[in-house]
């Protein structure tokens, strides 16, 4: 088994703008906890594509479950002018 550092270890969000679903690699285990409760929940909606031996995991999420927020405070609040 490869062992990878923390910096190797990284979350790729791939959406590519003619395909409905967007493809999410993760080695960060929040997110995955969140991805695998909303696959088993909505399987229309995401489905866990696979798991690999260092412990990466994909899905494919419809793209139109997906919101990203940038907030400079790491807060979800509206951003102020």
């Amino acid at each position: 088994m490869l062992h990878l550092t923390p910096h190797e270890k990284e979350t790729i969000l791939m959406m590519p703008e003619d395909e409905p679903f967007a493809s999410i690699s993760t080695y960060d285990d929040d997110l995955d906890a969140v991805l695998t409760r909303f696959s088993y929940d909505y399987p229309h909606l995401c489905q866990h594509l696979y798991h690999t031996e260092e412990g990466r995991n994909t899905y494919a999420v419809l793209r139109s479950c997906i919101t990203m927020i940038f907030s400079p405070s790491g807060f979800v609040t509206p951003c102020a002018d």
